[in-house]
C-alpha cells in the first residue's frame, strides 16, 4: 500500500487538499494498477516559520 506524505504551506482550504488528495491518488493508482483505496495520502501543513531553505526561514524570505 503506498503511503504519500505531502509537505506544504498551511492555508489551503479543506477543499484544495481534497482536490490534492483525489488527484494524487488517481496519479498512483492509475501508474501502479491499483485500486484508490490502496493508497494513503497524509498532508502535513507547516507554517512558514518552520520551514527553511539555505538558512532562511521562508516568513522571513
Amino acid at each position: 500500500m503506498p503511503v504519500v506524505h505531502i509537505h506544504m504551506f498551511e492555508g489551503r482550504t479543506d477543499d484544495q487538499k481534497s482536490a490534492i488528495v483525489k488527484g494524487v491518488t488517481k496519479a498512483i493508482s492509475e501508474a501502479a494498477g491499483i485500486p484508490d483505496s490502496a493508497t494513503t495520502v497524509v498532508i502535513h501543513d507547516t507554517k512558514r516559520s518552520n520551514w527553511a531553505e539555505g538558512g532562511v526561514l521562508a516568513s522571513e524570505a
